[in-house]
């Protein structure tokens, strides 16, 4: 957290959003940029007109960084079970597990 910070209030649509048709996204970064540009909402939009989740991800976390020059990743999941894992920072530890073997863990996903 930044110095000051108590803790985070998730804002539904900016952070973190789920729709049955679209998908669902959880985000963790600059929070500031991800309100502004209500991202994970954004992601989704892009997922119910068809869009893979990587490629969802990847123009949205761009445009935060054009625009605001944001700083986020992003965890994204369709309705169909494919995912990505994306993000504009140096490093996002993330992980998954397809129900066999070990899981796999990445510190960077491009």
């Amino acid at each position: 957290m930044l110095p000051g910070r108590v803790g985070d209030t998730p804002l539904i649509g900016c952070g973190v959003y789920a729709d049955n048709q679209s998908g669902a996204v959880s985000m963790t970064g600059m929070g500031e940029g991800i309100i502004r540009l209500v991202i994970a909402k954004s992601i989704c939009d892009l997922l119910a007109m068809g869009k893979s989740p990587a490629v969802a991800a990847r123009q949205v976390l761009r445009m935060l960084v054009s625009r605001i020059r944001g700083s986020a990743g992003a965890l994204v999941l369709s309705p169909d079970g494919r995912f990505a894992v994306r993000h504009v920072t140096p490093y996002m530890a993330a992980g998954w597990w397809n129900g066999t073997g070990p899981p796999t863990v990445r510190g960077e996903f491009p």
